[in-house]
């Protein structure tokens, strides 16, 4: 859920908390809760309280275990998911730098992101990172409650990432009329196509691109096999009826 409906049920000292919460697993790669505990300045049992809190929500994930020299404990390391970037990119203050460098192994734009950075297009892709949240955020909670009437649990974080990434980048435009693309987008058709220049020429990006013109293409020929299927049964069926009348 977003982080606004968090706060209506914990208050405001804990919501503060629960950001501070989000924005450390989203400029660190990973954190246990020993290490989110001095990050917030509080008690282990605090921090084992707002890492349930996050994981119930669907912000994070429990990565890995590390067993420790001391009695042969283990520790649980714990990451941030696709909601929990959502919800980051919603702060006033955001520092995508340490993101990118932290979540790299989430998203491939993050992986790839000094590449936009040499181009001057890191505040370009700030806004499309932004774009891409507010969509997200709307189907999640606003598009698909309206139709199943409630809230989904998130899907495989691997596919969710796959087209949030295809948002980002611009790739959800392809399936669209160029013309109306260019009209819809006006002044920003020209840092969009600065964009995919840096893209295309990245076989992991390009490969974004490729996957979601296949997945459109595929659909399309579905489509327009059933299309001819209909016509036919259609044709039959009139025929049929006009030897019987």
């Amino acid at each position: 859920m977003p982080i606004r409906c968090i706060n209506l049920h914990i208050g405001l000292k804990r919501s503060e908390t629960i950001e501070k919460t989000i924005r450390f697993f989203a400029e660190h790669k990973e954190g246990t809760t020993e290490e989110l505990a001095t990050y917030l300045n509080k008690d282990y049992t605090t921090a084992l309280r707002i890492i349930k809190i996050l994981l119930d929500t669907g912000y994070i994930r429990f990565s890995r275990f590390e067993k420790t020299e001391a009695k042969g404990k283990e520790k649980k390391y714990y990451i941030l998911r696709l909601d929990g970037l959502a919800a980051y990119m919603a702060f006033k203050t955001i520092n995508i730098s340490e993101v990118a460098k932290a979540q790299s192994g989430m998203l491939k734009v993050f992986e790839k992101w000094e590449k936009f950075v040499k181009a001057d297009l890191e505040t370009v892709m700030i806004e499309r990172l932004k774009e891409a949240t507010q969509a997200t955020l709307l189907t999640r909670f606003v598009f698909l409650p309206a139709v199943t009437g409630g809230i989904p649990m998130s899907e495989k974080d691997t596919h969710r990432e796959k087209v949030f990434e295809q948002h980002i980048l611009g790739f959800i435009y392809l399936t669209e009329p160029l013309d109306q693309v260019k009209e819809v987008l006006g002044k920003n058709w020209g840092s969009l196509q600065r964009v995919w220049a840096v893209a295309f020429k990245d076989h992991a990006l390009r490969k974004l691109k490729d996957d979601l013109l296949y997945e459109h293409e595929r659909e399309c020929t579905e489509s327009l096999k059933s299309l001819t299927e209909w016509r036919a049964f259609i044709e039959r069926t009139e025929k049929e009826q006009a030897k019987v009348s």
